[in-house]
């Protein structure tokens, strides 16, 4: 019975504090896009997907997305999270330019 009470008191105060621990943090949940850069570590077009060297993979729901992209690239991916995947608005490949003096 003790229990019940410190849980429920728990629960009320994160319920007042703004969170719900029951949807907080939920690994599924969709986001609104987002922006990421890195380098491309894994390419598989017949999956659709890429691989960062950081470890993040990220979905293309169109292979033509990933045309001309080579392992190793510098890429800008505009993204957002959908069922649990991260899914490609849009990939770019980034070219370093030299700075003038």
């Amino acid at each position: 019975m003790i229990r019940i009470g410190v849980l429920m008191t728990g629960l009320v105060l994160l319920a007042m504090m703004g969170a719900t621990p029951a949807v907080a943090g939920r690994a599924g949940e969709d986001s609104p896009p987002d922006t990421i850069d890195g380098t491309v570590r894994l390419l598989d077009l017949q999956q659709g997907l890429v691989q960062l060297t950081d470890g993040t993979e990220f979905r293309v729901l169109n292979p033509r997305q990933l045309e001309g992209l080579k392992v190793g690239a510098a890429v800008h991916i505009l993204f957002e999270r959908r069922s649990g995947h991260n899914i490609v608005l849009t990939i770019t490949m980034v070219v370093n330019t030299p700075k003038a003096s």
